[in-house]
């Protein structure tokens, strides 16, 4: 390695003198234009050292406004948050108004605002999915309408995400994977939760037997139309039941 010259040496020492006189004039000039005289928030900041740090402490009567002041602020949070929920309460039964009318597009709107104040609740998301699909039947346009279905299916996903145990959502994405989106497949596992929690769900059963006839497995949609024939209270239902079992097991000869 080269030895330095004692001129080089001397040079850069004294370079380094001087870069750290700069440094230490650009400090003071900085803390000077951030003094605590001109700059509020360091005055404020100040007036809340310690009397340990500050050069004097925060009187009582400064502890007693600070605190006032807390009350006062929680007060209007808390006033705030209460007519947050009033309002998401207002749109939920705006949203129901509007479905028993059968308005589902301003049903959808009123969901949508309700889900912004909670976006965790279940109910709302489920909602929203019926609206976005009955809409999705008013539209001329195959982009508008599909656009619609696609966001059913997504408000249906999450309504089960946050309770997977949400039958009517359950039930309702399967309905829309079979009737409106021809993915039957996708349809049997949704279906078959929905029999675990509600054995005797005669809705789901037929619609599983349809699944199973769709998708090529004839003996169990026979099956599954009997089960339906024997669950159902209804006489309507058991003679469509019996009638669609028939019908499986002539095709399947």
């Amino acid at each position: 390695m080269l030895q330095l010259s004692h001129a080089e040496h001397t040079q850069k020492r004294t370079l380094s003198i001087l870069a750290s006189a700069l440094m230490a004039v650009g400090l003071s000039l900085l803390l000077s234009a951030c003094s605590r005289d001109d700059d509020p928030m360091l005055r404020e900041l100040s007036a809340m050292e310690s009397p340990e740090y500050g050069r004097e402490g925060i009187s009582d009567q400064r502890i007693r406004e600070l605190q006032e002041g807390i009350r006062e602020f929680e007060e209007i949070v808390e006033r705030k948050v209460e007519a947050s929920q009033q309002l998401g309460v207002y749109h939920r039964m705006l949203a129901i108004e509007y479905i028993d009318r059968g308005m589902y597009g301003l049903a959808l709107e009123q969901l949508q605002q309700a889900i912004r104040i909670e976006p965790e609740n279940p109910v709302l998301f489920y909602w929203a999915g019926v609206s976005a699909a009955r809409f999705s039947k008013a539209q001329v346009e195959h982009a508008e309408r599909e656009r619609y279905l696609q966001h059913a299916e997504s408000f249906y996903r999450r309504a089960i995400e946050l309770n997977p145990r949400y039958v009517s959502a359950l039930y309702a994405l399967a309905i829309l994977y079979v009737f409106e989106l021809d993915r039957p497949a996708e349809a049997e596992p949704l279906l078959e939760q929905v029999l675990q929690r509600q054995s005797r769900h005669v809705q789901a059963m037929a619609l599983l037997a349809r699944v199973y006839a769709a998708t090529g497995r004839l003996e169990q949609a026979a099956q599954m139309y009997g089960r339906v024939a024997e669950t159902a209270d209804d006489e309507s239902i058991r003679r469509e039941a019996i009638r669609n079992r028939d019908q499986v097991r002539e095709a399947m000869r």
